[in-house]
């Protein structure tokens, strides 16, 4: 059999760009010996703080950008409009009950970890009621009624955690502060890359934000760019 030897050389030359120029961070990944997605940043839920994982992901990212002085990178901030929103409204009920009680919540504290004392069912019960404009007695008759085979520390700790979970819902978050949220991860990432990672800031580009659909942790969106 014959080969044209130019029309290899030109389909596996094709390969390559069309390679490069569809996973360029899979390119970069090869070039420090490493299979993680490089394009990817994840946010614990509600979170602006970059944990250890992915900052020594950004530190390789760092690295194989260091033999690619040419390429410059584009930081596209994201949120989940429901859990981030989920989690800033636990963050608004948690300053009001610290306040009310005269201790610190801690600001990720939601219904299923709330710590239980007399003082924080009185301070619940007190943001409840003034909220939504309820009984919170009511609430509790409503749940022992649908959960009769509950026990009585049952019934009140599904009860507190009820009464903060219908409080939470009603804390208002505002689409300027999702935004908000987005910029500042995106402000997290530059922020280790310049600074920790020592990428040069002329380099690195934070562009508008965007929001995802749910999941278990918020990705933020990496791109690179040729200039």
């Amino acid at each position: 059999p014959s080969f044209n030897v130019g029309e290899i050389v030109l389909k596996s030359l094709t390969n390559i760009i069309l390679k490069a120029a569809t996973s360029p961070f899979t390119l970069l990944a090869s070039l420090v010996d490493t299979t993680e997605e490089l394009d990817k940043v994840s946010f614990a839920i509600g979170s602006t703080v970059l944990e250890q994982t992915e900052q020594s992901k950004l530190d390789t990212l760092a690295e194989a950008l260091a033999q690619r002085p040419q390429l410059k990178l584009n930081i596209k901030g994201s949120y989940d409009v429901n859990e981030d929103k989920k989690a800033l409204q636990n963050r608004a009920i948690n300053t009001k009950l610290s306040q009310s009680i005269g201790s610190v919540i801690k600001p990720d504290t939601n219904a299923a970890d709330l710590p239980v004392s007399t003082g924080m069912s009185n301070a619940l019960i007190a943001l409840y009621e003034l909220e939504t404009k309820g009984k919170a007695d009511a609430l509790r008759n409503a749940i022992a009624a649908q959960q009769p085979a509950l026990a009585k520390t049952e019934l009140e700790q599904v009860w507190l955690r009820s009464l903060y979970t219908e409080t939470s819902k009603l804390q208002e978050v505002t689409d300027k502060q999702l935004r908000k949220l987005a910029k500042s991860r995106a402000d997290a990432i530059k922020t280790h890359l310049r600074d920790v990672s020592k990428v040069d800031a002329g380099r690195i580009f934070v562009l508008s934000h965007q929001s995802n659909v749910p999941s278990e942790s918020t990705q933020t969106t990496l791109t690179l760019v040729v200039k």
